[in-house]
C-alpha cells in the first residue's frame, strides 16, 4: 500500500481532528511502510522479523554473522559463516519427477559437503536408498528391515545382514558350465533316467520323452550377465511326450549334501539362473528333502520364458525351510533342487509356500517335451544365503574340480570321457610281486563324500580287467577295501612268472547324491 506521509495546508487552513486522526491512523496501520521506504535498507538492529500471528515464528540475528530461523519458539535452522568465507550452498527446487539440488558453490574447485551430528547421534536416511552415480543404478540401500544391500549397476553384489558381510558365496557346484569340469564326457544322447550329464546335475524322468544333454558353445553375453561364460546346459528333446500322466516328470536337479544345506536351513536364500527355452511359458523349480528316500517337504516356484530362445534372468527367493520333517545336516541328501521341463499333477502343489508331501511344480508348469525342436538350456545357476541374488560368484576351473571330486574322481585325463579301451594316460599303475599278485592303492585328491562305488576299466582292451603291459594280457580285479580317501584294488590268482611286471587300471569314483 503506497502511503503518502504528509499532508500540504494551504495558507490559512485550520488543522481539524479529521485531519490528525487520519494522519495517526497512516501511522498505526502503516508504519513499516512510512518507516521502510523501498529505496532504503531496513536495520534491525539485532530485533526479530516476525512472521506469524503470535510471534513465535521469526528470523532473527542476535548473534554477529548467524542468522537464526524459529518456529514455534524455538530455533530450528541457522545459518552461519566462518572467516574468510568462499563457499556455500544453493537449495534448489525441482519440477516434477526430479530431485530437489543441494548443490556446493563457490571459488573452489572441488568443494565437500559434510553432515555432522551432535554427540552420538547419526545420519538417519530411514530406509531410503544412497545414489552414489550420476545414472542412479550405484546404490546402498536399507529398504528391508535388518539387511544393507550394495548394488553396482543395478545388481545387488553384496549384502549385509545380522550374519554379517554376504559376499557372494554360491552353494551350487558347477553353476557355470564352462567351468563345470564335465569328467563324464560333454554329450550324452541319449541320456538315461538317474544319470549324471554335467558334474553335479543329474537327469531323472517317468514318462516316453527322450532328451540328449550336451555342453553347448551358448550363453548370455557379458553385456547381459555381467560377466564372461561360453556354455550352458543343454536339454534337447529327441522324442516327445505330447500327453504328461499324472505321475509323469522330467527335470534336471542337483542336491546340495547336509553339510551345505545347514548353511541356510530355516532361513531365506535365493536361487537366481539364466534360461532360453524354445517353449515359452511357466516353468518351474522345486525343491525337496529326500533323506528318507520319500520327500516330505517340497517348495514349488514359478518363473516365466517370455521370448522364444533368448537368454533371460530368473530370481526365486525361497522362505525359510521349517523345522518339521525328515532332514539331513551332513553327508546325506540335504536338499533336491530341480529345474522341471514336464511334470504330471501327481507332483504339482501351490507356489511359493512350503508344504508337506513330494512335489516339484505347479498345474501352471508348460509341457517343454511336446516338440522335438524344444531346447531347455540353463547357464549360471546360483543359490546364496538371503532375499536378494547376489553378483555370480566366479571360481577357478582348479576349485570346481576340485568340489565336484568329492562326488566324482577319474584316472582318465580331463578330456577322457571315462570308457573301455581308450589309453593308458593317467593310469593307475603299480608292479607285480613275487608271487605275482598285486594290489592297485589309489588316493583321491579329496575326501570324497562317502565311501565311493568303483568301476574299473581297462585302458588296452574291452573289458573291465586290469592290463599287464609287461606282456600285454589281462587279469581280473576285486575291490578289496576302500573309505573316502583311499581304494585298494586287488589280483592275487597270478604266479611268480608275472613277478614285477607292470600292471596298468583305471577307475571312476562315484559318492553322488540323486
Amino acid at each position: 500500500m503506497a502511503v503518502n506521509p504528509f499532508k500540504t495546508f494551504a495558507a490559512g487552513e485550520v488543522l481539524t481532528a479529521s485531519d490528525l486522526n487520519s494522519s495517526f491512523s497512516q501511522i498505526t496501520s502503516n508504519g513499516e511502510d512510512l518507516g521502510w521506504p523501498a529505496t532504503k535498507a531496513k536495520d534491525l538492529n539485532g530485533n526479530s522479523l516476525i512472521l506469524d500471528g503470535d510471534a513465535d515464528t521469526h528470523i532473527t540475528s542476535d548473534t554477529d554473522d548467524q542468522i537464526d530461523f524459529s518456529l514455534g519458539g524455538t530455533d530450528l535452522f541457522r545459518l552461519k559463516t566462518v572467516a574468510s568465507a568462499v563457499n556455500g550452498l544453493d537449495l534448489t527446487a525441482a519440477a516434477a519427477a526430479s530431485p530437489v539440488l543441494l548443490t556446493a558453490f563457490g571459488t573452489d574447485t572441488n568443494i565437500d559437503i559434510s553432515l555432522v551430528p551432535k554427540g552420538t547421534g547419526g545420519v538417519d536416511f530411514n530406509g531410503s536408498t544412497l545414489i552414489l552415480d550420476a545414472d542412479g543404478d550405484t546404490t546402498i540401500d536399507a529398504g528391508t528391515d535388518d539387511k544393507l544391500d550394495i548394488k553396482v549397476a543395478g545388481t545387488v553384489v553384496h549384502q549385509v545382514t545380522s550374519n554379517g558381510f554376504q559376499q557372494p558365496k554360491n552353494l551350487i557346484i558347477g553353476g557355470d558350465f564352462s567351468l563345470n569340469p564335465w569328467q563324464r564326457g560333454t554329450s550324452f544322447a541319449p541320456i538315461a533316467d538317474a544319470t549324471f550329464g554335467a558334474d553335479r546335475f543329474a537327469y531323472n524322468k517317468t514318462g516316453a520323452m527322450v532328451h540328449t544333454i550336451s555342453k553347448s558353445a551358448d550363453a548370455p553375453t557379458v553385456a547381459e550377465a555381467g560377466i564372461f561364460t561360453e556354455h550352458c546346459m543343454l536339454v534337447d528333446c529327441t522324442t516327445i511326450d505330447s500327453s504328461i500322466a499324472a505321475g509323469d516328470f522330467v527335470h534336471v536337479q542337483q542336491t546340495l549334501e547336509g553339510f551345505t544345506w545347514a548353511k541356510i536351513a530355516e532361513r531365506e536364500f535365493t536361487i537366481s539362473f539364466w534360461h532360453k527355452h524354445t517353449k515359452t511359458g511357466i516353468y518351474c523349480v522345486g525343491l525337496r528333502n529326500n533323506t528318507a528316500g520319500t520327500p516330505d517337504r517340497s517348495f514349488v516356484s514359478e518363473y516365466t520364458q517370455t521370448t522364444t530362445d533368448t537368454w533371460e534372468k530368473a530370481t526365486v527367493v525361497v522362505s525359510a525351510s521349517p523345522s518339521a520333517g525328515t532332514w539331513d545336516f551332513r553327508e546325506k541328501q540335504g536338499v533336491e533342487i530341480s529345474f522341471v521341463l514336464a511334470v504330471g499333477t501327481t507332483f504339482q502343489t501351490t507356489a511359493d509356500a512350503w508344504n508337506t508331501g513330494d512335489f516339484i511344480g505347479t498345474s501352471s508348469q508348460v509341457n517343454a517335451c511336446d516338440s522335438t525342436a524344444n531346447n531347455f538350456r540353463l547357464a549360471l545357476i546360483q543359490v546364496n544365503e538371503g532375499g536378494v541374488a547376489l553378483d555370480f560368484q566366479m571360481r577357478t576351473y582348479a576349485e570346481e574340480l576340485e568340489l565336484c571330486q568329492r562326488y566324482f574322481f577319474k584316472t582318465f585325463p580331463r578330456d577322457v570321457d571315462p570308457a573301455q579301451n581308450v589309453g593308458a594316460a593317467g593310469v593307475a599303475a603299480t608292479r607285480g610281486a613275487s608271487n605275482g599278485g598285486f594290489t592297485f592303492s589309489i588316493e583321491y585328491p579329496v575326501s570324497m563324500r562317502a565311501n565311493a562305488a568303483i568301476t574299473t576299466f581297462n585302458p588296452s582292451a574291452a573289458n573291465a580287467s586290469a592290463r599287464n603291459a609287461t606282456d600285454s594280457t589281462d587279469t581280473a580285479v576285486t575291490v578289496a577295501t576302500f573309505d573316502d580317501r583311499v581304494t585298494n584294488i586287488d589280483e592275487n590268482s597270478l604266479d611268480a612268472t608275472d613277478a614285477n611286471d607292470r600292471m596298468q587300471l583305471h577307475i571312476t569314483a562315484e559318492s553322488e547324491l540323486n
